[in-house]
């Protein structure tokens, strides 16, 4: 289990596909003004697979994986809006028809996430959005990278 924990930390400290975590919410009137293009279906067929990912979660913990081919991914989490304790999870990732990002993470304790969202490039990056052009959403950051 410290094995774990410490690569777990190693991911975080030395990975290079996580962003600088500042600004990773964003209201959607914030990330209109970063001029974003909403990513087709066909775009993430050719960027996702076997791409780098990172991200922070509603609750402020920070995620990174990889989108496995085969739409496997093992999720890493340091925890911080949860226990703080770091940990791994399961999961798998899938593009939907209408070109969203999906992925169901079945972490080991509580329940399982389930999420679908549109990405979109700004002129800092990725966002993930749950909605296109919807005041009422917030838009988070997504690393991407190879």
């Amino acid at each position: 289990m410290r094995t774990l924990r410490f690569v777990v930390l190693a991911l975080f400290v030395g990975a290079p596909a996580l962003p600088a975590w500042a600004q990773d919410v964003l209201t959607y009137t914030e990330l209109k003004a970063k001029a974003p293009v909403a990513l087709t279906r066909a775009d993430l067929v050719a960027l996702l697979p076997g791409a780098k990912m990172s991200r922070m979660n509603e609750k402020g913990s920070r995620h990174g994986w990889t989108n496995e081919p085969n739409g496997d991914m093992i999720v890493s989490s340091d925890n911080r809006g949860g226990n703080g304790r770091p940990s791994t999870a399961p999961g798998k990732w899938t593009i939907a028809d209408d070109g969203r990002f999906c992925m169901v993470v079945q972490w080991k304790k509580g329940e399982s996430e389930e999420t679908c969202r549109f990405i979109v490039k700004a002129s800092d990056g990725y966002y993930a959005v749950t909605e296109m052009d919807s005041e009422a959403h917030k838009a988070f950051k997504l690393g991407i990278s190879r």
